[in-house]
């Protein structure tokens, strides 16, 4: 048996398979596609990383046709992670590039030697057929991506190839092969597929014409009930009040797109953080038809993103501000105003630790914190800016003698016996004042002022001082 052949003849079938497909979606020819610009950002942002880019695939290279912070390139068929992508059914993922033999055969990892992270699926046609990827980077290593994020990759690449089938079908209908409308309608079948993203048309005037099942798991209506509604009925009153549908489609009619992050309301009324995009539809005379839709549920991303915030701004034994976030504040508060800062340090606090533990210590500098905050109130701040040190900011007080009282209430409210354990527990407290403009116009300058006036009273063994 002539096995050499045979694989001949199947690699010879499987290319002429290939060049048959690229053709049918007219990838041959064609050039970069502002189309696909679309679906790499969502993937970035979906992602959260900086380099997103889809490349599709020709006979013997692959060349980029959308990219987000991606720079374009072409590369010989054997120099790309396409074979690791073709290797498997599904998405690459590779956490760190670095020391990966894969580092060496990737362009853009080529071009920028400091891409760390990379995650990649491959576009497939409905048949099955490879037509390109759909790619993801970072400069930084990452961890493996959830379940989460690799289904919002597959979902996207789904997209993206829908945005080819619409060409495809586009194409065929023009050469006769489709009864006219007919590429409209397998695409809206298409789209209606889509579960993970709103997609859905609107005519010119803002009318729902079309709606899938991502619309209706995002939205709670079913297509029965919105089609022929405003597009309105999604924002919430206030952005109703401010004219915000109306301002949305006359950007995209004006500029082609718009775009924007902001609460939507579902049919139940409950309210959420959606990823919006209109584009503008027109015909090639320029005659608007209406817009393309694309809704994504960011939801979590907010909420992911507000709890990091909070944390880089937060003390996570006390729950109190930590030094980064006081020194912004009290930036903020002096550049509208007068303020005043206290330095507190809690004296011989070390015994509790030597003598309770270290557990106790840390129960006690929460309580600690509570009691301060409840001191200067709502409109003060405190910090934790090191092992028992504490800053206050209190914003509007102008004078040094109103600072020192806040200081001795303070002081107060710490000798006041604190339980911890079981055990009856006092923590004294030493505090430096200082009031801007007078002794420093900055957070750094008010933060040396105030530690300099701590450390007079230290010397006097304990109480407050405040600067002249």
């Amino acid at each position: 048996m002539d096995t050499h052949g045979i694989r001949a003849d199947q690699e010879a079938e499987r290319e002429a398979t290939h060049s048959r497909a690229l053709e049918e979606y007219g990838l041959l020819e064609s050039e970069a596609e502002p189309e696909l610009d679309r679906i790499e950002g969502l993937a970035a942002q979906a992602l959260q990383a900086p380099i997103a880019f889809i490349s599709l695939l020709g006979r013997d290279r692959h060349s980029l046709k959308a990219r987000q912070n991606a720079q374009p390139y072409s590369v010989p068929d054997d120099l790309s992670l396409y074979l690791d992508i073709l290797a498997s059914e599904d998405p690459l993922v590779v956490p760190d590039l670095l020391g990966d033999p894969r580092l060496n055969r990737s362009p853009p990892a080529q071009e920028d030697p400091g891409v760390r992270f990379y995650a990649g699926t491959a576009l497939r046609s409905r048949a099955g057929q490879l037509i390109g990827a759909l790619h993801v980077m970072d400069v930084k290593p990452r961890t493996a991506l959830s379940g989460a994020d690799i289904g919002r990759l597959i979902d996207l690449a789904a997209v993206a190839m829908q945005v080819l089938e619409a060409r495809r079908l586009k194409r065929r209908e023009n050469a006769g092969d489709l009864a006219k409308g007919e590429s409209e309608r397998q695409f809206r079948i298409l789209v209606e597929g889509i579960s993970d993203y709103a997609l859905y048309m609107l005519d010119p005037r803002g009318l729902v014409t079309s709606w899938n099942a991502g619309a209706e798991k995002i939205k709670g209506y079913s297509a029965e009930e919105i089609i022929g509604q405003h597009y309105s009925i999604f924002h919430t009153r206030a952005d109703r009040d401010a004219g915000a549908p109306e301002k949305a489609l006359r950007i995209a009619a004006e500029a082609g797109r718009f775009e924007t992050e902001a609460l939507r309301e579902r049919k139940d009324g409950s309210q959420f953080w959606a990823n919006v995009i209109v584009d503008a539809i027109r015909t090639e005379a320029g005659e608007l038809l209406g817009y393309a839709k694309i809704t994504r549920d960011i939801s979590e991303r907010r909420k992911r993103d507000e709890e990091l915030r909070r944390l880089a701004l937060t003390d996570t034994l006390t729950g109190v501000e930590n030094r980064y976030s006081i020194l912004q504040q009290i930036d903020a508060a002096v550049s509208s105003g007068p303020a005043a800062v206290l330095a507190i340090e809690l004296d011989d606090f070390s015994k509790v630790n030597d003598f309770l533990g270290y557990e106790a210590g840390d129960r006690l500098l929460t309580d600690v914190a509570r009691r301060m905050q409840e001191v200067v109130g709502h409109s003060g701040r405190i910090a934790r800016v090191g092992g028992d040190e504490f800053v206050a900011l209190l914003p509007g007080i102008a004078d040094a003698r109103t600072a020192v009282g806040i200081a001795d209430s303070l002081i107060d409210a710490l000798r006041s016996p604190f339980v911890v354990d079981d055990r009856t527990v006092s923590t004294p407290a030493s505090v430096g004042a200082a009031v801007a403009p007078w002794h420093g116009r900055t957070a750094s300058e008010l933060i040396s002022s105030s530690n300099l006036a701590l450390h007079h009273s230290k010397s006097r063994r304990g109480g407050v001082h405040g600067l002249p």
